[in-house]
């Protein structure tokens, strides 16, 4: 097994990664071959949660359950509602690394 860094930047509009072994390091493929993602997150109805070009797609169906942007929020303790329900923006910012680490367990 090779070992391997992860860079993650949890992006306001768009997240990205890259993955490095020494010296060498590229740029992680997060979804349709695209080394970013947007930086959205739908939190259906149902409890599913969507993020990145799947939450995108999904957005303009649930504009009350899609939250955007939220990371300009970091630090504020006032949660985000989405859906009626508050949710800190710590924990949306996780779903989205969530999916970024799961691209990276993939693709390695």
């Amino acid at each position: 097994m090779n070992p391997y860094a992860l860079g993650v930047d949890l992006g306001t509009t768009a997240s990205a990664a890259a993955v490095a072994r020494g010296s060498d390091a590229r740029p992680l493929d997060l979804e349709s071959d695209s080394a970013q993602m947007p930086s959205v997150v739908v939190i259906r109805e149902s409890g599913e949660v969507l993020v990145g070009e799947a939450a995108e797609r999904q957005s303009s169906a649930e504009p009350l359950r899609t939250t955007r942007e939220f990371k300009r929020r970091l630090g504020d303790p006032v949660p985000v509602v989405i859906g009626g329900t508050p949710h800190s923006v710590e924990s949306l910012m996780a779903h989205l690394l969530r999916r970024i680490v799961a691209c990276a367990t993939e693709q390695e």
